[in-house]
């Protein structure tokens, strides 16, 4: 019997080493990167595809584009939710400024994180919002 309580031992302190590293969020919401953001997409019905990369000077990593139907967005992946977040505080309620950066949009922006990632959606399209909330929850900034 003792073999099979340190069996269940050495269980839990692994469990607790690793909700630790994960800093209290759920393991899923921590791997959430661009290819699940693709895959809830595509389970949503929607015809998601990973395009060409783009940069932002305001942002610390390059993003991809996903094209969405007849649409695009722009998501940007990092190593850990902590440093998504670094970038995500960068940017006003308003979603522009963003730093130093002043933004001058061509329709509203729409900014959303999950995970790891940063999306951004410039546009009007109620449809492509409620979809982008569905899967990523509430805008934190923009219109």
């Amino acid at each position: 019997m003792k073999a099979n309580s340190s069996f269940s031992l050495l269980v839990l302190l692994v469990t607790a080493l690793v909700l630790g590293a994960c800093g209290g969020q759920p393991v899923s919401a921590q791997g959430f990167g661009t290819e699940e953001f693709i895959e809830e997409l595509r389970a949503k019905g929607v015809d998601a595809e990973r395009g060409d990369s783009v940069e932002q000077a305001f942002f610390s990593v390059v993003g991809d584009y996903v094209n969405l139907n007849d649409e695009s967005v722009q998501v940007f992946e990092y190593e850990t939710p902590d440093t998504m977040e670094s970038d995500a505080q960068l940017v006003d309620a308003s979603g522009s400024p963003i730093g130093n950066s002043m933004v001058s949009w061509i329709a509203t922006p729409h900014f959303y994180k999950k995970g790891r990632i940063l999306v951004l959606y410039i546009g009007e399209n109620s449809q492509m919002l409620n979809t982008l909330e569905s899967v990523l929850g509430p805008q934190f900034a923009g219109g």
